[in-house]
């Protein structure tokens, strides 16, 4: 449990699963319910959309968690790929909200093996070379 009390639906956990072993979409969207009782899964991105298209769709005024399958090639030419977790909690969102999503994010994060957190409060944070370097350390 998170120190906020809200949980992930099993629904979340059932989006980590497809993403992770399925690669069934490019990324999934996370949100608190509008009780704040709860985290559900809300939308996804299609497997042919890239980075461009998943900042592009970032809400400037909600806080969100993303899985986002990231795929790249390496210097020696070969594909890899790395699901992160991305925390995006913008400037313009309300205190209260930003505060119940970082209270909430772990009870979230902690389910998820073997993803990289990223974290974003600007579109500058969201910058693809910043989250390629972060990804490829």
């Amino acid at each position: 449990m998170s120190g906020s009390g809200i949980t992930p639906t099993d629904a979340c956990m059932s989006a980590y699963v497809q993403i992770k072993t399925k690669r069934s979409c490019r990324w999934v969207e996370m949100k608190i319910t509008e009780d704040s009782k709860a985290i559900e899964a809300g939308d996804q991105g299609a497997r042919d959309l890239g980075w461009s298209d998943f900042v592009a769709q970032l809400p400037k005024d909600a806080c969100r968690w993303y899985l986002y399958d990231y795929e790249w090639t390496n210097s020696d030419g070969a594909k890899k790929d790395k699901l992160l977790f991305v925390h995006w909690a913008p400037d313009n969102c309300k205190v209260k909200e930003k505060m119940l999503a970082a209270s909430s994010k772990e009870a979230l994060r902690s389910k998820m093996e073997g993803v990289v957190e990223v974290q974003g409060t600007d579109l500058s944070d969201m910058a693809e070379d910043q989250v390629k370097a972060k990804v490829c350390k």
